[in-house]
């Protein structure tokens, strides 16, 4: 093995007699070295993507949510023993939500949600204006989204009315009070989501008590003390709980999301991993003509004793070698790529005036980038695989060689 490397490693060093080799040899090293540098910044903007979506969901969404389906007051309260004894969630924040309209300058439809104080720490950390400890001081107050701000044209200190489908307040002796004022925005969220910031707003659980129809979704907003462990979580709240209640974890909320974004990365993945196969391609071509221009070498290496699998190890270590190159070459650059594309983009969009994400399609006008020690194995791993295909028909061509036939007309 070592002297067939170090053969290999002779002919990847020597001035070759025909340059076109060498050319076809430094376009195959180049297109490797691009495909490497591509998957690898791709595929980290992918993950990039995902982990910024990933925490934007989980700032307006909670990881683990349980919602009632049937049942009432009694069933309720041992959902709530349940739920207290699970050592795995930190808080439990009841809620309730109902479909509504709000009318300001204009008319929206939103989702209106009445929460509790345990929540306001959280939604405080998305406001861009406002406070989320208004709702304590007003039973009227209200926190909406910034695109559905702007769709009614409200702002803080605006005053907008929530209109349901029973429009009323009640109490408890079935009394029906018709709602004549208007509740005041109190703060405006940003999520960073067009589902949310579109079609959110919050008001204070008590408040959302006496005013939503009966029909109205009841649950909670449970925080966990592992998201990324949420799945058996609430598989085993839901065992527990039993059929009227419904327990979904952040994932299931949004699986076309996450589904969508998993099968662009692999898609983006098979159509960079072409880049490689072409290189490996011409890969091929540089060592057949080798193979054509060693004839003489091969046949005197037979003629010493040399078998024909050593011959055949020779052009797969030069294949390798070459390959390596690019591979290296491409995974270095690749990664260094990756780990400064924001500063990058910033750069580009500086220099040449353009923006590279528009607000209006993405979820953030920066591209993201994570890069992953797992991904960046996984494309060396294929790229070196391809070159390992791509050096065994030549280093079998080679193995061929007849040297009494090669050596005729030396």
């Amino acid at each position: 093995m070592f002297l067939e490397l170090s053969i290999a490693l002779k002919y990847v060093r020597a001035k070759r007699r025909n340059r076109f080799i060498s050319f076809i040899s430094l376009i195959s090293i180049l297109g490797i070295t691009i495909g490497v540098v591509a998957l690898i910044t791709v595929t980290s903007v992918m993950n990039g993507f995902q982990k910024d979506l990933s925490d934007k969901i989980l700032g307006a969404v909670s990881p683990v949510t349980v919602l009632r389906t049937n049942g009432g007051l009694t069933e309720w309260l041992q959902a709530k023993r349940v739920i207290d004894a699970n050592k795995h969630i930190v808080l439990a924040s009841p809620y309730l939500q109902t479909q509504a309209i709000l009318s300001g300058d204009r008319l929206g439809g939103a989702v209106i949600r009445g929460i509790d104080q345990s929540r306001y720490l959280e939604l405080k950390n998305q406001l861009i204006s406002g406070k989320a400890t208004d709702l304590e001081t007003g039973k009227d107050g209200i926190i909406i989204g910034a695109d559905l701000a702007k769709s009614i044209n409200a702002r803080i200190g605006s005053n907008v009315k929530i209109l349901t489908k029973d429009s009323y307040f009640g109490n408890r002796d079935g009394e029906k009070e018709e709602i004549d004022k208007n509740f005041e925005v109190k703060g405006i969220f940003s999520a960073g989501l067009p589902e949310y910031d579109g079609g959110l707003a919050y008001i204070g659980i008590n408040v959302a008590e006496k005013m939503f129809p009966i029909s109205s979704t009841h649950g909670w907003d449970l925080k966990v003390d592992d998201i990324f462990n949420s799945r058996a979580i609430s598989e085993s709240l839901s065992k527990d709980l039993g059929s009227n209640f419904h327990v979904q974890d952040w994932r299931q909320t949004q699986a076309n999301l996450f589904a969508a974004l998993a099968i662009e990365k692999k898609v983006m993945f098979i159509i960079l991993s072409l880049i490689i196969l072409v290189a490996a391609f011409n890969l091929v071509s540089a060592l057949v003509m080798l193979v054509v221009d060693k004839q003489s070498d091969i046949a005197i290496l037979r003629t010493q004793g040399m078998s024909p699998l050593s011959v055949m190890n020779i052009f797969v270590f030069q294949g390798l070698i070459v390959g390596l190159i690019g591979i290296v070459s491409g995974g270095c650059i690749g990664t260094l790529l990756a780990l400064n594309l924001t500063a990058v983009v910033k750069f580009i969009e500086k220099t040449f005036n353009v923006q590279v994400l528009s607000a209006d399609i993405f979820y953030g006008t920066d591209v993201p980038s994570v890069v992953q020690i797992g991904d960046i194995l996984w494309i060396l791993g294929a790229a070196l695989f391809f070159c390992f295909i791509a050096t065994l028909y030549p280093a079998w061509r080679a193995a061929s060689t007849n040297p009494a036939e090669a050596l005729r007309y030396e």
